[in-house]
């Protein structure tokens, strides 16, 4: 295995993204690089990932479950890449909604919820409360539903793409 990514530093840091964002504004006096700022997707929209000296920054959403999609979504595929991984997705399929999700969102909307296998079907529910900052929904959670671009209200019995999360 080649081992060079080791070389690579990855600060990550959590922020809120509040009417004064600090964030970006520190990154440039400090000399590095904007790569990304915000990505169009509930929870975690404030993601900035910026460069300096070679290094890698990456800033995550301050609220830990918004956090913790980030990090799967963002952080591990870039970690994968460094270490000269080319899968490094996570494994999606396709599972059907047992719950009603009653909040309709103009992005990509990426719910918590735990796969449940049944009479050959793959059934996904969601774990509790979808709040940004709500660290009740975490547990249990192994996949991620996702909700296309611009969904309205998200229904029972409909069927979604699902990320599987490493255990």
């Amino acid at each position: 295995m080649d081992w060079r990514f080791r070389t690579w530093s990855l600060p990550l840091a959590a922020f809120r993204w509040e009417i004064f964002d600090v964030v970006k504004d520190s990154l440039l006096r400090a000399g590095a690089k904007i790569l990304l700022r915000g990505v169009a997707m509930k929870p975690g929209s404030p993601v900035i990932a910026a460069v300096k000296n070679g290094k890698i920054i990456i800033g995550l959403s301050g609220n830990p479950a918004a956090a913790m999609v980030n990090f799967e979504l963002i952080v591990v595929p870039f970690i994968k890449r460094l270490m000269g991984l080319h899968c490094i997705l996570p494994a999606k399929f396709h599972g059907i909604m047992v719950d009603n999700f009653l909040k309709s969102s103009p992005q990509r909307r990426f719910l918590r919820a735990r796969l449940l296998r049944k009479d050959g079907r793959d059934l996904v529910e969601l774990t509790g409360a979808q709040g940004n900052g709500v660290l009740m929904s975490l547990i249990d959670c192994n996949v991620l539903s996702i909700s296309q671009l611009g969904a309205g209200l998200l229904g029972s019995g409909n069927r979604f793409l699902v990320f599987w999360l490493a255990a």
